[in-house]
């Protein structure tokens, strides 16, 4: 990847690298545009393959945060953040050193939960940082709403196609039970659908058949099951 021509052609104001090797810390945050006021975007913690994978992930997912703050009229601009590390060694001393490289950007990037991070690890983000949203004693993970929100989108989705307002009956895949996934679980299960659900974690996917009644299948079947919406 040519960083300088890729960043340009996307139209990204700064990406800025940040290494803490004292707790193994490397972290990238990228501000798309800030024109429309400062940049939101959560921040992911993931094991990426390399550098180049991380750079690549934060870059699209940041200006995916402009159009989508532009769809909904939220005067903020688009920001994203990665850290790249294994979940599995996540420690407090990291996400501290990550909340002082937010703070240090003096509020250009405001930051949240996303894959791999919990409201506790926002909370602990929060205690260098004031440039952070979602803290559990407040308003809590963004999973519940988010999964709110495929929820309406998978309604609207079916209202078009086949002119029905119930998903009562309909046959749903559910690719993925992270905290968005095991919500949109109890949203499609309280609406009568009928579920099945794939993930690289067996434990989750148990807790799906327990508590939905989810017919759980390899991640390899996900895409070729014979159902009427698949929510990856």
């Amino acid at each position: 990847m040519k960083l300088f021509e890729t960043t340009t052609e996307m139209g990204h104001e700064q990406v800025l690298f940040y290494q803490d090797q004292k707790v193994d810390l490397r972290a990238i945050i990228a501000l798309h545009d800030t024109s429309p006021g400062k940049a939101m975007g959560a921040t992911r913690l993931w094991p990426y393959v390399c550098e180049e994978d991380a750079l690549r992930d934060v870059l699209r997912l940041s200006r995916g945060m402009t159009y989508k703050a532009a769809c909904a009229n939220i005067p903020v601009g688009g920001g994203k953040g990665v850290i790249i590390a294994n979940p599995q060694n996540k420690t407090d001393e990291m996400l501290k050193a990550y909340g002082r490289f937010v703070e240090s950007l003096n509020g250009l990037f405001i930051t949240g939960q996303d894959v791999n991070l919990s409201p506790k690890d926002v909370r602990t983000i929060q205690s260098e940082t004031n440039y952070v949203v979602g803290v559990y004693e407040k308003s809590g993970g963004p999973a519940p709403l988010t999964a709110r929100g495929v929820l309406l989108g998978i309604k609207a989705a079916v209202e078009f196609c086949w002119q029905k307002q119930r998903l009562d009956g309909l046959k749903v895949a559910v690719q993925g039970l992270g905290n968005v996934g095991q919500s949109l679980c109890k949203y499609l299960h309280q609406e009568g659908v009928e579920l099945f659900v794939s993930d690289l974690n067996p434990n989750k996917t148990e807790i799906a058949k327990i508590l939905y009644g989810a017919k759980v299948v390899e991640p390899s079947e996900i895409y070729s099951l014979d159902v009427d919406i698949f929510a990856p």
